[in-house]
């Protein structure tokens, strides 16, 4: 099964990497196929820049860590709420790809 994650797992899992969050994010990995939208990445980077600047670095060595497939996170005008599709769109493309 394809999954994919938000920030808030990521981030959670960059600041304590003993969490429960951190643990399904390695669960994840070990029993399903990890995706990730190039959004919640650049939201990532965003969030540790304004929360924990000290943790940028770490960024991308958690990225490292992880076994993921990125998919773009397509950029539309006009949308109610820019950032809810940007997380949206890429899910439903994904389940397109499934189909």
């Amino acid at each position: 099964m394809k999954v994919m994650t938000d920030t808030n797992i990521l981030f959670s899992a960059l600041i304590l990497p003993e969490s429960r969050p951190a643990q399904a994010l390695f669960q994840i990995m070990e029993h399903h196929d990890l995706v990730l939208c190039d959004y919640i990445i650049s939201e990532l980077r965003n969030v540790v820049s304004r929360k924990r600047p000290d943790l940028a670095a770490d960024i991308d060595v958690l990225m490292a860590k992880l076994s993921y497939e990125l998919i773009p996170a397509p950029n539309e005008p006009g949308i109610f709420c820019h950032w809810k599709w940007n997380i949206l769109k890429p899910c439903l493309l994904l389940n397109s790809w499934m189909n």
